[in-house]
């Protein structure tokens, strides 16, 4: 066979069949994914046959093919460790519900919610979507951090800031590798520790702003590097400095941290309270904190 004719065809993650790349689905074993999917966690390419979809835990019904809905095993159980209890309390009068007459999925909408069989509240049991990785996150039965209130949270196919806790470490981890992202730029408005069987935390934005320099100041000292970016400056500071520096490319010798004013200065002010040496980079403009 000539190499042109090779480059066209593919191998078959399933079986390992040469297949056109255009095909519908390999003709040797039938599977409909024969490049694989990507696995909801870690992202990385895994067979069909090979995934988990996070109903093996907790005994509700996923299509398996559904985007983002495929795991691997050992990814899987990071996100969800812990089985869903069979039985959970109704939000309202807090009758305990069978959970897998409660719950259930109906395309093309996803999860549904059947009414209370006590108070006939119509969505009984909490439940959102993790902002990461789409599982649903039922604070009754999964460790859950919450940078939303709660009324914006639950009781929406897609719930605004839940995550679940191995989910919200890999969001800080993408918000460290992203420069332009301000430790300060979380939109957060609570602070209270694991209410309702300590599952869930709800998180302040201070809190996040420590644990996300903390992370960028360790990956800092591994790669041997002294500064680090801790927010991008705009407003006041860049209004009153920006324009002879940008013009003469000559920074004053009076630029620094102490000419930082409203919500830059209570920023910096809070990072040298953590401990940290502050500086402000002439251009572009941006606090750093010095190792």
């Amino acid at each position: 066979m000539e190499s042109s004719s090779l480059d066209k065809l593919i191998s078959c993650i399933e079986c390992g069949a040469q297949i056109s790349r255009e095909a519908i689905a390999c003709p040797k074993c039938g599977a409909k994914h024969y490049r694989g999917v990507v696995c909801g966690l870690c992202k990385q390419i895994m067979k069909l046959s090979e995934a988990n979809t996070w109903d093996k835990i907790d005994q509700h019904p996923v299509p398996a093919d559904s985007p983002g809905s495929a795991f691997h095993s050992q990814c899987l159980q990071k996100i969800v460790p812990d089985v869903l209890p069979a039985r959970l309390p109704c939000k309202e009068c807090a009758a305990f519900l069978t959970t897998s007459r409660v719950v259930h999925w109906s395309q093309p909408s996803g999860y549904k919610q059947s009414p209370c069989t006590e108070c006939g509240s119509p969505t009984p049991i909490e439940w959102s979507s993790c902002e990461r990785c789409r599982i649903p996150v039922v604070p009754g039965g999964h460790h859950c951090i919450l940078t939303q209130p709660r009324a914006n949270t639950f009781n929406y196919h897609y719930g605004d800031g839940c995550y679940h806790a191995t989910c919200y470490a890999l969001h800080l981890e993408n918000q460290m590798d992203n420069s332009s992202v301000g430790i300060f730029d979380f939109k957060l408005r609570y602070q209270a520790e694991y209410r309702q069987g300590k599952l869930i935390r709800e998180s302040s934005a201070d809190e996040n702003a420590r644990a996300l320099i903390s992370l960028r100041c360790k990956r800092a000292r591994k790669q041997g590097n002294r500064d680090v970016v801790a927010m991008p400056l705009n407003g006041p500071f860049v209004y009153f400095w920006g324009g002879e520096i940008q013009m003469t490319g000559i920074a004053k010798k009076s630029l620094g941290v102490r000419n930082l004013s409203g919500k830059e200065h209570e920023s910096a002010r809070k990072l040298s309270a953590w401990g940290y040496s502050l500086f402000v980079s002439q251009y572009p403009f941006t606090l750093m904190v010095r190792l």
